[in-house]
């Protein structure tokens, strides 16, 4: 899948969930891929991997890529540079949901949203790596700048690329209960308070070293821990379950701040302006118009409305 030139890693690999039936997917994946397409200088270099809950979602996401493939003729070197995968669940992650789909209102409405667990058996064998992007994101910046800042930090060892968020410290720790020695030898289970937290709307991983599949495991075997799983925050579970094994040696690398500003629509203007993408999290999303920033919400709508004829126009407005 991969072939050199000038020394970067090509294709450039971008996977996101899509989810036809939502607001995510009505009007965060056009905003998402407009402005992504507005500042790729490689879109013939660019494959999509759209990623699905279900088998009965992709007669309408297969509207959707004949859609893009109008739109946006470059990428993939004009091959439409796209490939839909429907998520495939192992017996781990179905016990694991089954768990945590009452406890999190969040968890409970979709599968979709513990997508990182079922990477490794969704996702195409040699794929090598990717970055994986919610749909409440916009982008300010060429992607391929990104996708070259990430391609050079992960290899075998160093598997996952993520954005270290120290302004938001964990408040409260994990101790080690019945851990498994293997998963952490010979140290306390813990995250501490002050500890930097990973923020994983964005993440690029090295799909082709087994280190992916071994953190996946070690996740769901963690969170199998009663007491470790009782202390999982309600509304950011999927979150700290992916923390519990970042904060450990799988070789995390940082994203750039400047490649994550979380809770768009709550900053301000020199914020946002400085941002090469701005992460709608949080109850603010974009298309509910409630959004502090003018700017950013006349751009989103421009946007969603193809105003330039560019790119996709969104099947709800706001």
């Amino acid at each position: 899948l991969f072939y050199e030139q000038n020394s970067k890693e090509r294709p450039i690999n971008l996977a996101f969930f899509h989810d036809p039936d939502t607001a995510y997917g009505k009007v965060g994946t056009v905003l998402l891929l407009n402005s992504m397409m507005k500042y790729a200088t490689e879109p013939e270099h660019i494959m999509f991997h759209i990623i699905l809950e279900s088998e009965e979602k992709r007669n309408s996401t297969l509207d959707l890529v004949r859609r893009m493939k109008k739109a946006f003729p470059k990428i993939g070197m004009g091959t439409g540079g796209t490939a839909i995968h429907v998520q495939k669940e192992n017996p781990q992650f179905n016990q694991l949901f089954r768990r945590v789909k009452f406890r999190s209102s969040l968890c409970r409405r979709r599968k979709v949203l513990m997508h990182h667990f079922c990477l490794p058996d969704t996702l195409p064998q040699g794929i090598g790596k990717i970055i994986m992007l919610d749909t409440d994101m916009m982008l300010q910046n060429d992607i391929t700048i990104l996708w070259d800042l990430v391609a050079r930090q992960l290899d075998d060892e160093h598997v996952v690329a993520a954005h270290k968020n120290c302004k938001q410290p964990y408040r409260r720790y994990f101790k080690q209960v019945g851990v498994s020695k293997v998963l952490l030898p010979d140290r306390e289970y813990a995250l501490a308070k002050d500890q930097c937290s990973y923020d994983n709307g964005l993440t690029a991983l090295n799909m082709d070293s087994p280190m992916v599949r071994n953190m996946v495991n070690a996740t769901l075997e963690m969170v199998m821990n009663d007491k470790i799983f009782n202390n999982l925050r309600y509304v950011a579970c999927t979150r700290d379950m992916m923390n519990l094994v970042f904060a450990k040696n799988y070789g995390v690398e940082g994203i750039p701040s400047e490649w994550m500003l979380g809770g768009a629509c709550y900053k301000g203007k020199n914020l946002i302006e400085k941002s090469n993408l701005v992460h709608f999290s949080g109850g603010k999303k974009i298309w509910y118009g409630s959004c502090s920033s003018r700017d950013l919400l006349h751009e989103a709508k421009r946007l969603c409305k193809n105003e330039d004829k560019s790119g996709l126009t969104c099947e709800s407005s706001f």
